[in-house]
């Protein structure tokens, strides 16, 4: 039959919504119908219809009031986002399924702890896979970042469903970028530069340009990060990287068999029977890759020359390589004082250290 609502009055959390003329549907054998509506949400509005039986369809056009009156009712994080909302949106289920075609602007909003003056947003989400036509996101004089592409966010029980996603970035915190791989190092600092995906979610490749200020790898300080490279599924050939602080430069380059397959269940550990092939160089005055993993070493400091190459399997790797130390100082939980003085060079082969006379 048909029927007709007067009046519609809610209030959550702040916010209300009210419509501002009645609202006809029609509910009959297992289909429903609502004809053209419009509510008044907060000093915005949304207008719509919804069609359908046992796949229902809605189109809405929002102005002017909070996504996150919308959004944080769904239960993935990279869903929701705040921010005076424009534009449309066409919402569609399917079976257990739903799609999503949306073409929106926000304004003064946070999407994934990540505050930002615009973001612009054009995608189609359908069958589990996201068509990015244009995701952009800034922050005025400091921060912005680009994307386009396609991503699967669910795996395909019938076939793997390809990646391919282009995107650069400048003065991005990488904080924004480990929330969407919490299981992997902590990562921070504020990037500029491009990553390029494509393969699939348990082939993953990619290939990378990119400049961190104030950079840090788990628990450890690398200041001005500088780094190209690819991954191919497998193998994250890193072409380039330098380390600059106030204490000196580390410089690196090889082959790592790290696995960083974003639908991987291991994501993040090493391969183990795939080869390492590393060289890393340092001048320094401090020795930022020890002192956090020795809990009796509170710091070390002087002038560190380092050459270190690895290479060998996960469970059995071989270094080798050179080490000179002039002026060194050792400060160390065991002892009040610190040991000073130290000046020598050494050799190691194979994992044994060899000193010098």
């Amino acid at each position: 039959g048909n029927y007709e609502i007067d009046r519609i009055q809610l209030a959550y959390e702040k916010n209300y919504l009210i419509n501002s003329r009645p609202i006809n549907f029609l509910f009959q054998d297992s289909v429903f119908n609502v004809q053209p509506f419009e509510f008044h949400i907060n000093d915005g509005r949304m207008e719509g219809v919804i069609s359908g039986g046992n796949n229902p369809e809605g189109r809405f056009k929002m102005s002017n009031f909070d996504s996150q009156i919308l959004t944080q009712f769904l239960n993935d994080d990279r869903l929701k986002f705040s921010g005076l909302i424009f534009g449309e949106i066409w919402i569609g289920l399917d079976g257990d399924d739903f799609n999503v075609d949306a073409d929106l602007s926000l304004k003064k909003g946070i999407y994934m702890k990540e505050a930002f003056d615009e973001m612009m947003l054009s995608c189609l989400y359908k069958n589990g896979m996201l068509h990015i036509d244009d995701i952009s996101m800034t922050r005025k004089g400091s921060m912005g970042l680009q994307a386009t592409g396609i991503i699967p966010l669910t795996k395909s029980k019938i076939r793997q469903p390809n990646i391919s996603l282009k995107s650069n970035f400048s003065n991005l915190s990488l904080q924004f970028v480990h929330r969407f791989i919490p299981k992997f190092f902590n990562i921070s600092g504020n990037g500029t530069g491009n990553f390029n995906f494509k393969g699939t979610l348990d082939s993953t490749q990619f290939k990378y340009d990119i400049n961190i200020v104030n950079a840090s790898f788990d628990l450890v300080n690398l200041g001005n990060f500088k780094s190209k490279g690819e991954y191919d599924g497998k193998i994250f050939n890193v072409k380039q990287a330098i380390s600059v602080t106030k204490d000196g430069s580390i410089t690196g380059s090889g082959r790592i068999p790290f696995d960083l397959n974003l639908g991987s269940s291991a994501f993040g550990k090493f391969y183990e029977n795939e080869k390492f092939d590393f060289v890393a160089n340092a001048n320094i005055k401090t020795l930022p890759f020890l002192s956090p993993y020795i809990l009796d070493l509170d710091s070390a400091s002087g002038n560190f020359e380092i050459e270190l190459s690895l290479s060998g399997i996960a469970g059995d790797i071989q270094r080798n390589g050179k080490i000179k130390i002039e002026n060194g100082r050792l400060y160390t939980l065991l002892l009040s004082d610190p040991i000073t003085s130290i000046e020598g060079s050494g050799t190691m082969q194979n994992n044994q250290l060899m000193i010098d006379d």
